[in-house]
C-alpha cells in the first residue's frame, strides 16, 4: 500500500470494526485492524458453544480470510494499551503506531458492580474460553451428579443441586441460555429421562420485562417460552 495514504486505524475485531474495514473497501486509505485475536466470533451463537450444540470453529473465522479480497487492509494481532490523541499514536506493548483516523470497536465489558471477585464464580459469556469455561462447568456437573445417582445412596436435595443453574441478566444472551438444553450433557449420563426432569432447574435472574430492548408484546412471548424450561424471577 502506498506511504502516503492516510491510515484509519481500527481497534477490535468484533462486528463493528469488520464492518468499518469492509466500508472502507476501495477508499483511498490504509487501514490497520488490531485485536487480540486473529479470528472474528459470531457473537449471537456463542451461546450455543457455551451449551455444547456447536463447536468454536463453526462461529468464528480468520480476520486475514475474511479480508483477503481487500487490498487497502491489514491485520495485526496485538493489544492496544493506550492511545495518544494528541501525537496521534496508538499504543501497543512492543511500540506505538501511528495513525490519521482512529476508530475505536472494542465491544462490550461485563459489569460486576464492583465485585470483582464473582468472577471467579459467574463467569461472563464474551469469548470462546468463556464458553468453554462454563460449558466445562455444565458437563462437571452432570458428571458428579451422574456419579451420585450411580451410588444410590445420595440425597435427592444434592443432586438437585448439582444441577441448579442460575443466569442473570434477561438479554438475549440469558434467555437462550435458559431455554437451550445442554443436549450434549443430557445425552451422555444414564439417570433416567423422568429423574432429569426432577433434578435439573434453570433460574433466570432478570428485569420484568424480558428482552427489555424488545418490543413489550415480544418480551410476553419470550418469557412463556423460556418459563417452559426456567423459572423466572424477576429483580430491578
Amino acid at each position: 500500500m502506498p506511504a502516503n495514504l492516510p491510515r484509519v486505524v481500527i481497534v477490535g475485531g468484533g462486528f463493528g470494526g469488520l464492518y468499518a474495514a469492509r466500508t472502507l473497501a476501495g477508499a483511498p486509505v490504509s487501514v490497520t485492524l488490531i485485536d487480540r485475536r486473529n479470528y472474528h466470533l459470531f457473537r449471537p451463537m456463542l451461546y450455543q458453544v457455551a451449551t455444547g450444540l456447536l463447536s468454536a470453529d463453526e462461529i468464528s473465522g480468520p480476520l486475514r480470510s475474511i479480508l483477503s479480497r481487500q487490498r487497502n487492509v491489514e491485520v495485526l494481532m496485538d493489544e492496544v494499551v493506550g492511545v495518544d490523541a494528541l501525537s496521534r499514536h496508538v499504543h501497543l506493548p512492543a511500540h506505538d503506531l501511528p495513525y490519521d483516523f482512529l476508530i475505536l470497536a472494542t465491544g462490550i465489558q461485563y459489569n460486576y458492580f464492583g465485585h470483582d471477585e464473582w468472577q471467579q464464580i459467574a463467569p461472563g459469556l464474551e469469548s470462546l474460553d468463556d464458553a468453554d469455561e462454563i460449558r466445562g462447568k455444565v458437563l462437571l456437573a452432570f458428571e458428579r451428579a451422574e456419579e451420585l445417582a450411580a451410588l444410590g445412596h445420595a440425597a435427592p436435595e444434592l443432586i438437585q443441586q448439582l444441577l441448579t443453574f442460575v443466569l442473570v441478566g434477561g438479554g438475549t444472551v440469558g434467555v437462550e441460555m435458559a431455554s437451550t438444553p445442554h443436549c450434549d450433557a443430557i445425552s451422555a449420563i444414564s439417570i433416567p429421562p423422568r429423574r432429569q426432569s426432577c433434578y435439573m432447574r434453570q433460574a433466570l435472574a432478570c428485569y420484568p420485562r424480558i428482552p427489555r430492548r424488545f418490543p413489550p408484546r415480544q418480551s410476553v412471548t419470550w418469557r412463556r417460552s423460556v418459563s417452559k424450561s426456567a423459572p423466572v424471577l424477576e429483580s430491578t
